[in-house]
């Protein structure tokens, strides 16, 4: 696995060590308020979310990451790239911790999951997801490059559903459309 990091961001796998933090950032209601749940985890529910990170990674050798500031490691967040719910769909995910929202760190994350996915997993299309009302997530995805779709669904809840393909990653990269900070 190629060690990921971004202009300001580490990258670290999600593991069984990833406990104390997700435990922290699942337990919120403001962070997870748009999360498949849509309420605090519990702790149980904490070890199955981890549990099942660390299955995608092994069967996929690809997946979340938690986020760490650079050089300070500070843990804000997690971001990443799975399949959605068994199917050939691959998802974006992320989320930040509330003190680092609005800095950027979520678009730069997700750029570098998206450099990621087009030029070490050969992907040619990436999807990503978002309620309607978490208006700053689809901020987040829509300057990355993504573009709203309505002909895909691969979740139950209601969604808007966003997607960007290696082609147009790739002509964004060359003109210069796509900023990492």
């Amino acid at each position: 696995m190629k060690r990921i990091e971004s202009h300001r961001l580490g990258f670290k796998k999600i593991d069984k060590d990833s406990f104390d933090f997700l435990q922290n950032y699942l337990s919120r209601s403001d962070t997870t308020k748009y999360l498949t749940l849509g309420r605090p985890y519990t702790n149980a529910e904490v070890e199955q979310y981890i549990a099942k990170r660390m299955a995608h990674w092994k069967q996929h050798g690809f997946g979340m990451y938690l986020l760490y500031l650079r050089p300070a490691d500070e843990c804000i967040g997690y971001c990443g790239l799975e399949y959605a719910n068994e199917t050939n769909y691959v998802d974006l995910r992320y989320g930040l911790v509330l003190k680092h929202w609005g800095k950027g760190f979520a678009k730069e994350a997700v750029l570098k999951c998206i450099e990621y996915g087009f030029t070490e997993l050969e992907l040619e299309t990436i999807y990503g997801v978002a309620v309607p009302e978490n208006i700053a997530s689809i901020a987040v995805l829509l300057k990355a490059g993504l573009q709203e779709v309505d002909d895909v669904r691969f979740y139950e809840e209601q969604v808007k559903y966003f997607r960007i393909r290696h082609q147009d990653w790739q002509k964004k990269i060359e003109n210069g459309t796509l900023q990492y900070y």
